[in-house]
């Protein structure tokens, strides 16, 4: 589902987080997946996922919390991958909280939503600005 990256750098500011609502955002690199490239496109409820290594485009709706906070659910992707592992994440919820902005890039930390689940934390480039 969403590329999970390990956060780097110095820390940003948390004002800001309306920014990056919308717009095109690229994420490379992490500790599961080091060598994956990801394009994000987001506006207000539809996040596209486009997974430059394998092809594999996701499709995500948007439910935002406030402004810093908002939630993913899986909606489709392109080619469909119907191994169970893969059906059965699809059905969480995967909660995202925007810890920090800067001008050419946001950081984030996917919060814990299943006992199973991990917390990660990654860094975005942004692209474009809606």
């Amino acid at each position: 589902f969403i590329c999970l990256f390990t956060a780097c750098g110095t820390a940003p500011e948390k004002s800001g987080c309306g920014k990056v609502k919308t717009g095109e955002f690229q994420m490379a690199g992490n500790e599961i997946a080091p060598d994956q490239k990801w394009t994000i496109v987001r506006n207000d409820s539809i996040q596209t996922e486009i997974n430059h290594n394998s092809g594999q485009i996701n499709t995500l709706s948007v439910k935002w919390l406030n402004d810093c906070e908002y939630e993913l659910r899986y909606l489709h992707s392109q080619p469909e991958d119907t191994s169970s592992s893969v059906v059965e994440r699809r059905k969480r919820v995967v909660h995202v909280k925007i810890t920090g902005v800067e001008e050419n890039f946001y950081e984030f930390t996917i919060v814990p939503t299943e006992k199973d689940d991990i917390a990660l934390s990654s860094r975005m480039r942004i692209l474009k600005k809606n």
